[in-house]
């Protein structure tokens, strides 16, 4: 499940947005984004669909294990 965020920037150049945790968490740890009301889930997923198995060690097999140990 994703958690969204209403973000503010650090500079004049970003004010407000919209951001996914996955995508912003180092930004926020470094304190370039704030998100001032916290995340909330917004009841989407990502899912990979293949015919057949990726071949091992393929940059598509990389994704497939890297969405494996993110999934809840």
């Amino acid at each position: 499940m994703q958690r969204f965020a209403l973000l503010s920037g650090s500079d004049d150049l970003f004010r407000y947005g919209v951001g996914a945790s996955h995508l912003v968490h180092g930004d926020i740890a470094a304190v370039l984004l704030a998100a001032p009301y916290g995340f909330i889930e917004d009841g989407s997923n990502y899912y990979l669909f293949t015919a057949k198995p990726f071949p091992s060690g393929s940059v598509q097999d990389d994704l497939h294990k890297w969405l494996r140990t993110v999934a809840d």
